[in-house]
């Protein structure tokens, strides 16, 4: 963060202790309020490009598994996102474990269609499932993250957009077909359940145009997976045909979820300072999300988009005043 930046949200009581993540998306930072004296991620974004379906997806979703957006601001050329923070990532989790146990396996998977079914529900597909793209909070849970490359899907839509990870795109989007974007997050989840479950990929090559000629086959090692039931799951996101794919609730209701309960998951314990800072009465209407809780009114990107558009706004100021939550770091 360059030193004038710093400044600037230093004096909004936004502190910047590390860098997170750098990529293509931005860059990921790691932030300290000194009001709620709580860490946060602050994701910073060029405004060029950048996708304002991210906010308007995150702001109308409202679930355990999916990263909370607390308040958004502008500064100069960029788009700053304060988001709940989460010690890791799935990859990550993977990497460094050989030898994950079957019933971690099993509640991520669990846990990653409860994420994309809380998608799926409001007709919005991800676009790039990916374990990089599922954090892990202090409390173990998977959280969905990333929705720059999400669509909202409309009654008879098909994307036309080709964009995604190559180890996880769809035989589909290998064509360049017109596509349904939810069956293609059903394929990359059934490749990352693999990953998961293997640390191998389903469909390797040297090359992006052999391992094209791969996914096309839809042909994998299933014998890798040990667990009869996961390989049934796997089976039915992996087909090369999307109209032949499970929906998540069909995946959900497979023996191999049969145990899972939203009972069985651990409970979020509340910070009770921020807790009890946040009885003020919401000064915005609608639902909003609350810091480390999951109740509350929110407002609505769209509208305040109209009220603050970016385009008319000064890098003096921070513009996105989206109001997401009911407290202020200003």
């Amino acid at each position: 963060m360059e030193k004038k930046e710093y400044e600037h949200f230093s004096s909004l009581g936004i502190i910047c202790k590390d860098v997170i993540a750098k990529g293509g998306y931005g860059t990921i930072l790691l932030v300290y309020s000194t009001q709620y004296k709580a860490e946060f991620a602050l994701k910073k974004v060029p405004l060029k490009g950048f996708n304002q379906l991210e906010i308007e997806t995150l702001t109308s979703l409202d679930h355990r598994n999916i990263i909370s957006l607390y308040k958004c601001y502008r500064y100069n050329s960029f788009v700053y996102l304060l988001m709940e923070y989460c010690v890791s990532d799935l990859d990550s989790f993977i990497r460094k474990n050989k030898n994950i146990d079957p019933q971690t396996v099993r509640k991520y998977c669990f846990e990653i269609l409860q994420a994309l079914k809380a998608c799926h529900d409001k007709k919005i597909a991800h676009g790039d499932i990916k374990p990089s793209n599922f954090l892990i909070d202090s409390y173990g849970r998977l959280k969905i993250c990333d929705f720059g490359l999400s669509s909202l899907i409309r009654e008879s839509f098909l994307a036309s957009r080709y964009t995604g990870t190559p180890l996880f795109m769809s035989p589909e989007l290998i064509k360049k077909e017109e596509y349904n974007a939810m069956k293609s997050d059903i394929w990359a989840a059934g490749v990352t359940f693999y990953f998961l479950a293997t640390r191998k990929y389903p469909f390797r090559s040297e090359t992006i145009d052999s391992l094209k000629e791969v996914i096309l086959t839809g042909q994998y090692k299933s014998r890798n997976i040990s667990d009869l039931e996961l390989q049934d799951v796997i089976s039915m996101c992996l087909k090369v045909d999307p109209n032949d794919r499970a929906s998540i609730d069909e995946l959900l209701s497979m023996p191999y979820f049969r145990h899972c309960y939203r009972s069985s998951l651990p409970i979020l314990k509340v910070n009770s300072v921020i807790k009890n800072s946040l009885k003020a009465k919401p000064t915005c209407s609608g639902r909003v999300k609350l810091p480390m809780n999951r109740q509350g009114p929110i407002n609505k990107w769209s509208s305040c988009v109209l009220k603050h558009p970016i385009q008319e706004t000064t890098p003096s100021k921070l513009a996105l005043k989206t109001n997401v939550v009911n407290f202020s770091l200003y």
